[in-house]
């Protein structure tokens, strides 16, 4: 199965996910009555949209039934992408390129922010410019696509963050920075 976000210009009303059966080429698809922005799919086969304008994580069964709306905290502002955790927890990027915030967040189930990295928009190790997908494997390696920063930042959610700094596709450089954060997410 493939799916996607739809959205129309100029119209929230309309948004939509579209799931495609490779198997037989069916289209289904199913209102969202918001902005999609992000998708992920869960461990239970669920499908996690993150909706950025109105700050909410809304999770679908796969035949587009609504089972819960998450609304996130109030600074945590413009998310992209969210993946839920094996716990039941989230981890949540956010920060467009104006916002005064660019994190990750670990979210807990209830919307209640535990643990965060990040702050002002920056491009130095501490700070991130437009953080826009995150990869979570094994609930303890999180890949972040720091957009305007050209970089992927892998956490080992025990101490540490990579930057891989992508100025071509020839060039690929990697530094270090603790994040003084022991302890794994889960």
């Amino acid at each position: 199965m493939c799916w996607f976000p739809s959205v129309t210009a100029g119209t929230v009303t309309h948004d939509s996910i579209h799931k495609i059966t490779l198997s037989n080429a069916t289209v289904t698809h199913w209102p969202v009555n918001d902005r999609p922005i992000g998708l992920s799919l869960t461990c239970t086969h669920s499908v996690l949209v993150t909706c950025n304008l109105v700050r909410r994580i809304k999770e679908f069964s796969t035949d587009g039934q609504l089972l819960h709306v998450l609304t996130l905290p109030h600074d945590v502002v413009s998310p992209w992408h969210t993946v839920q955790l094996s716990s039941g927890q989230f981890i949540a990027c956010h920060g467009f390129s104006a916002d005064p915030l660019h994190r990750v967040c670990l979210i807990g189930s209830n919307g209640s922010v535990l643990k965060l990295f990040g702050g002002p928009q920056g491009s130095d190790r501490q700070h991130f410019n437009t953080l826009n997908r995150i990869a979570v494997v094994r609930n303890e390696f999180i890949f972040v696509a720091d957009m305007n920063n050209y970089r992927v930042s892998f956490k080992l959610c025990r101490a540490y963050v990579m930057l891989y700094h992508v100025n071509s596709l020839n060039n690929l450089t990697c530094s270090a920075s603790c994040l003084h954060m022991p302890g794994k997410i889960h």
